[in-house]
């Protein structure tokens, strides 16, 4: 009993010591927390502040970023005001990267127009992934220089572009001479070349030269953007095409000389069933796009893989010959050739008579 006694104080004393050690935990742990969401913050601050390259002075005074994170403050308010500044500066940054993507594709795209098969510099290309103000500044100004480049060499330029964009047709297995689609909207011409190219009034040299660089932008974005579908459909082209080469007829094909027959059936076999497991990849990929439309040569997709799937064609063909040498085979057979006709026709004769058990002599 006293040892009971003693325990029961024990355990009562820890009870009311855990009870006022509580809030000093809680506290610790929240502070805990503050100090890693403010380690975080500041990270992300500092990095956004860099590449935008702003002033840092301002958010020291304000006590917002600091070299040493121990002198700054650890309230709600605080860490309200550095997540509403991140947010504000990751705005900033999307719309300063979506700038430099802008000069980078038309540099790459100017440069190769003008320059075939020649490489960017490499104090250019290096700065293409560094989204600072000024560095597009920069690259503007090399922009610039090409734009001056084009107006030397403006008859050997346009009919690059030409070039370019039928390349790009091709690309996308399209035989019309215009996109489907709209011309992109980022592309600074005074607003009298934009009403004549919505005129289209190709009289005009600057107006068709300016047509013709809205052209190529579209094509080539509508390409990049689709690229993974386009090789697809080159591959089952290519396969589609090799089936066709092995399945016509030509005068050396059953010689089988060591084996090459059988490695061509079974080429075929491959194929066969390859393309209907790519087509359904394509077709899948297809249904995910939103607003665009792919069409090869004026048809849908699909339309277009029912019109020229030659494993279709053929397959059937193969389908019709065997079906008529079973009719053929059915057709020439006896009933005496056999055991198993035998039985067979005890049955058609049992059915006709209503009889169970029929003997043939």
């Amino acid at each position: 009993p006293f040892v009971f006694k003693v325990f029961t104080c024990l355990l009562v004393i820890m009870r009311k010591i855990s009870r006022r050690l509580d809030p000093i935990k809680e506290f610790e742990d929240d502070m805990s927390r503050r100090t890693k969401t403010l380690n975080s913050q500041l990270n992300e601050l500092s990095s956004l502040v860099d590449g935008l390259e702003l002033n840092r002075a301002y958010l020291i005074e304000e006590g917002l970023l600091s070299d040493d994170p121990d002198t700054l403050l650890l309230s709600d308010e605080s860490i309200r005001r550095r997540e509403d500044l991140i947010t504000k500066y990751k705005e900033l940054m999307i719309v300063q990267k979506r700038e430099l993507a802008d000069v980078r594709n038309s540099i790459e795209r100017l440069h190769k127009l003008l320059y075939p098969g020649q490489d960017l510099a490499e104090d250019i290309t290096d700065n293409f992934d560094c989204p600072k103000p000024s560095v597009i500044k920069y690259l503007k100004k090399v922009l610039e220089s090409l734009e001056a480049e084009k107006a030397i060499h403006i008859t050997t330029y346009t009919q690059r572009l030409e070039e370019e964009i039928e390349r790009y047709q091709k690309l996308c297995f399209q035989t019309k001479c215009e996109p489907s689609f709209e011309k992109a909207d980022n592309i600074s011409v005074s607003d009298l070349i934009l009403e004549n190219i919505e005129n289209k009034d190709s009289n005009n040299p600057d107006v068709k030269l300016h047509h013709l660089e809205a052209d190529l932008e579209a094509w080539e974005c509508f390409y990049k953007s689709n690229r993974f579908i386009f090789d697809m459909v080159a591959k089952w082209k290519d396969l589609n095409d090799r089936y066709l080469e092995l399945q016509a007829p030509t005068p050396d094909k059953y010689n089988n000389r060591g084996g090459a027959l059988l490695q061509s059936q079974k080429e075929s076999s491959r194929i066969s069933k390859e393309i209907p497991r790519l087509e359904s990849k394509i077709l899948t990929e297809v249904d995910k796009l939103n607003g665009e439309e792919i069409r090869i040569n004026d048809y849908s997709i699909e339309d277009y893989f029912s019109e020229y799937r030659a494993t279709t064609t053929l397959n059937r063909i193969q389908t019709i010959r065997k079906s008529k040498r079973k009719s053929i085979k059915k057709g020439e057979q006896t009933p005496t050739d056999t055991k198993a006709s035998k039985r067979t026709l005890r049955r058609r004769v049992s059915k006709e008579s209503g009889l169970e058990n029929v003997g043939l002599k």
